[in-house]
């Protein structure tokens, strides 16, 4: 009996001990998931405090940027580019549609200056210091490496009773905190917004052309991504394009698409007979097309067309935050957008083959992704419209006239940007807390358009 009783009150003793730290586990993590989320909530409002500054930066105009620039960067003896062998030669001077510009903004981003990071941030604010707190059963004139309690000063009118004191001295340092967060940001001028499809007619034909080039309008090797499992068929570039702005248009007719408007940037979507419902009412479950702009990116995977395969190839290059009539910006690091980007600015009808003359000849397209980027300088420095035109001019390739025509209302290309994407992390131990925001430029810190919390 006694070995019986033992062997049960060990099995209770070891399940209460278990189930003890298994409580302090839990509640160890829940507090620290706490610090972990207010963590990454700082590093939001800071790189929202960043970004209500970039504002302001955009708004500097330099007189004389453009003359500046080309002595700085020209094909001179004493300029960067005349230094460089191959590229002076490939780019004599700045392009006359830089070195003739007047006034003008370096385009300098501040969210890749200034690093959101909690380890950068206690560099500058050094240790933290001693708290009342630490204070507290200290002698009256305190010990070594703890300074004596602060001596109570009066606010208001001195008098005997009644007088109101506060506690004079330092008070504990902000950054005296358990873990860590940082932030990235990006902006979402540089990706191509689907919800334009559906916008005024420029500016549709000009999304329209976005997307096919960033699609790989006319090349079978990307077909695969098109291929329609369930129907197995080929869904068409085009097609795509349909699906979208019928998604997005308020009637429940599907549209036409005819690529030939393009050029003349007319709205290439016209009116069809058919129902834009089909395709969804044959799903399980079944379901219609919105008839509304679109508000998150996932929700591009509701679409008719659009795959894993197709998010995995072009999602990150595809936004539906940035404000419709928003001019798609010239300013990105990824090499595949950029590409998108020259092809889009080349005149077809003046020279109808000289896309494909350009996807031909590889040198000439390494040639011209290097001068934009030796123009940039610096990866926080921007690149005008009418620098990366001159660029495209200087190597003998037709631009398209609206680019190159000042106060165009059909230019379809930007060079600043007004809504961001914010990615913070926080982290406390071993638990992490992940916030993304997108945040549009107002008089304030931002509004926000998207929260997720992970």
């Amino acid at each position: 009996m006694v070995i019986t009783a033992l062997a049960i009150l060990t099995a209770v003793a070891i399940e209460f001990s278990y189930r003890s730290r298994v409580e302090a586990r839990l509640a160890a993590n829940a507090r620290d998931q706490l610090r972990a989320y207010y963590l990454a909530r700082s590093a939001v409002n800071l790189s929202r405090l960043v970004l209500h500054f970039q504002r302001q930066v955009d708004a500097i105009q330099i007189p004389n940027l453009g003359p500046m620039l080309s002595g700085m960067l020209g094909g001179g003896a004493g300029g960067m580019m005349g230094g460089m062998g191959g590229m002076g030669a490939g780019m004599p001077g700045m392009p006359p549609g830089l070195a003739s510009a007047g006034g003008g903004s370096l385009h300098i981003r501040l969210w890749d200056v200034i690093p959101v990071d909690s380890g950068t941030l206690q560099l500058f604010i050094g240790p933290p210091e001693p708290s009342l707190d630490d204070s507290f059963g200290a002698p009256v004139g305190g010990t070594a490496g703890v300074p004596p309690p602060p001596a109570p000063e009066p606010i208001g009118p001195s008098s005997p009773a009644g007088t109101v004191f506060k506690l004079t001295g330092p008070n504990r340092a902000f950054g005296d905190f358990d873990g860590s967060f940082h932030a990235s940001v990006s902006d979402e001028e540089s990706k191509i917004n689907v919800n334009a499809l559906n916008q005024l007619s420029a500016l549709a034909a000009a999304t329209s052309m976005e997307m096919l080039t960033l699609m790989h309008w006319k090349d079978q090797k990307y077909d695969f991504l098109f291929q329609d499992d369930e129907l197995h068929r080929q869904v068409r570039r085009e097609d795509v394009l349909i699906n979208i702005h019928d998604w997005i248009d308020p009637d429940t007719s599907t549209s036409n698409f005819d690529p030939l408007l393009l050029t003349s940037f007319t709205d290439p979507f016209t009116a069809g007979f058919g129902d834009e419902d089909d395709f969804y009412q044959r799903q399980d479950p079944r379901y219609r097309a919105k008839n509304a702009p679109i508000d998150t990116v996932d929700e591009l995977f509701m679409i008719h067309g659009i795959t894993d395969r197709f998010m995995a190839a072009f999602g990150k290059r595809l936004t539906v935050y940035s404000a419709p009539n928003s001019l798609l910006n010239v300013n990105t690091d990824d090499p595949a957008q950029q590409l998108t980007n020259i092809l889009v600015s080349l005149d077809t009808t003046r020279d109808p083959a000289v896309v494909q003359q350009l996807l031909g000849s590889p040198m000439l397209l390494q040639t011209i992704l290097t001068e934009l980027q030796m123009m940039r300088m610096f990866s926080f420095v921007g690149l005008s419209v009418q620098s990366f035109v001159a660029v495209l001019a200087a190597n003998g390739l037709p631009v398209n006239p609206f680019l190159t025509t000042p106060g165009s209302p059909n230019a379809f290309l930007g060079d600043t940007s007004s809504t961001f994407t914010i990615h913070a992390v926080g982290q406390v131990g071993e638990v992490e807390s992940r916030l993304t925001a997108v945040v549009r430029y107002d008089d304030n810190l931002g509004r926000v358009l998207y929260w997720r919390e992970d």
